[in-house]
């Protein structure tokens, strides 16, 4: 896409030093229950308060999808319902939510979904109220034995995991992040030629409802796409009306329009993260590095001081996600960032979008892998268990290991 060349990462595996690479092999995901993700809540349940926070199991559909289907049969709205983060479809998630506190919730059930504990609180949930998650994972047709992987695992420990997004933040087929930059440029022509271009193995409906995109065929295209395409759908509903490309980028819906934004941004991430990985230093002067797991952002003017630090896995310099308020590194890491973001066009203001978006932050370029186990349950099946911090990715643990997702 011209103005947008993510070129140094695969949107299908997330940045890794491919010398610090073991080929374990195998294949993640043969299942739902093979890939098993439970967060872990940044508080407890207060007890008491207007709210019940549920922990649901849900498999094989996404979060937005058992946010309606809860809403339904709780006859609520689907925005009264509150949810930290979204989780993976293809797996089974525990995922906290709060709903308006009753006392008929545990046990209940549909397609895909079980509530599994009720407790009353206080506050309804918001996106980033949650400490990480919790995985246990089932790789098929590995290459090696838990004994070898076992001293792996505890380099990994030692030396961090890169913090890349894995293939999740980009979309089944590779492209949300091209999406998220045709948004944050205001281009509603870029955002309809990739929202309409065909995808190999795609459902036909979908492909239907792509086809009738690229051919302007609005209301084809409503009723084509399902309901969890709300983007597409949006475009076209609003076209069909009147050819007004500007207003309907304006009125995007907003959660899954900053769920593009925030692809775009994440890519940005994984580009920066390519440039400092190949550098190999973990920290320079200039940085903006934070307190793991999530502390405030430093300036690093003192390098042999803060050094030590970055290699015990206390402080992690960080990488952008671009926005409007976010701070920049100076010295040599500006040095390592900023040819990257000039590379890829990154506006510094984005006045298509409402103020209350695009603010930008910095993350981590690594983290700490916490409890990890790994056991041998057949020769060629491997099970991992281990904690990320919130934002994080299992699968760029497995990178580490060579195993790809999907």
């Amino acid at each position: 896409m011209s103005g947008c060349p993510f070129v140094s990462f695969d949107p299908a595996n997330p940045p890794v030093p491919p010398d610090l690479v073991l080929p374990v092999g195998g294949r993640l995901r043969e299942r739902p229950e093979d890939f098993v993700v439970e967060e872990i809540p940044l508080y407890p349940a207060s007890g008491e308060g207007e709210w019940s926070m549920i922990l649901v199991e849900k498999r094989e559909i996404t979060t937005p999808a058992l946010v309606r289907h809860l809403a339904a049969a709780l006859d609520a709205r689907p925005r009264e319902i509150g949810w930290a983060g979204y989780k993976d479809r293809r797996a089974v998630a525990r995922q906290w939510l709060t709903v308006r506190a009753r006392d008929d919730l545990e046990g209940l059930e549909g397609d895909g979904w079980r509530i599994l504990e009720a407790r009353r609180h206080r506050n309804k949930l918001k996106t980033g109220h949650l400490w990480g998650n919790r995985f246990e994972v089932r790789v098929r047709g590995a290459t090696r034995p838990a004994e070898e992987v076992a001293p792996w695992i505890d380099k990994i420990v030692r030396s961090g995991v890169p913090n890349g997004f894995g293939p999740q933040r980009f979309g089944t087929f590779g492209r949300n992040h091209l999406a998220g930059d045709a948004i944050i440029r205001g281009d509603p022509d870029a955002l309809l030629r990739v929202l309409s271009e065909p995808v190999e193995g795609e459902n036909a409906r979908v492909s239907e409802g792509r086809e009738a995109l690229a051919n302007e065929q609005w209301a084809q295209a409503v009723r084509a796409f399902p309901r969890d395409f709300e983007i597409e759908r949006h475009l076209a509903q609003v076209l069909r009306g009147r050819d007004d490309r500007e207003r309907a980028l304006r009125t995007l819906p907003r959660r899954p329009r900053d769920f593009l934004i925030s692809a775009w941004q994440s890519a940005c991430f994984n580009e920066v993260l390519v440039a400092r990985l190949e550098d190999a230093r973990p920290l320079v002067l200039g940085d903006l590095a934070l307190r793991l797991p999530r502390g405030r952002p430093f300036s690093v003017t003192d390098l042999a001081a803060e050094l030590p630090r970055a290699q015990r896995l206390e402080i992690s310099a960080t990488g952008p996600l671009p926005g409007r308020e976010a701070p920049s590194p100076t010295d040599d890491a500006a040095a390592l960032e900023r040819p990257v973001l000039e590379r890829l066009g990154v506006p510094t203001t984005a006045e298509t979008l409402p103020r209350g978006t695009f603010r930008g932050a910095r993350r981590p370029l690594r983290v700490r892998i916490v409890d990890p186990h790994v056991r041998g349950e057949d020769a060629e099946t491997l099970v991992f268990s281990f904690s990320l911090p919130a934002g994080s990715f299992a699968t760029s643990v497995f990178a580490l290991l060579g195993i790809r997702d999907g």
